[in-house]
């Protein structure tokens, strides 16, 4: 994961982009630990708390962030 994390780190995502990418993940697997941690996160890179709902729900408020969240 942190091979990972650093790899898309040094990508062409934004700070947001990536936490509703995270966000989305960390939905579908359930996963309460992650959905805490990268909405703390998503709140860091300035994500909004419709804008972390929406990721939770593998959306996002503008067209070309929603294409990353599907």
């Amino acid at each position: 994961y942190l091979a990972l994390s650093d790899a898309l780190g040094h990508g062409v995502l934004t700070a947001k982009q990536r936490e509703i990418i995270a966000l989305t993940v960390a939905q579908a697997n359930e996963c309460h630990y992650c959905l805490s941690a990268h909405t703390l996160m998503g709140k860091g890179a300035g994500l909004s708390a419709d804008a972390i709902r929406l990721a939770r729900e593998g959306k996002a408020e503008s067209v070309l962030d929603n294409a990353v969240a599907l």
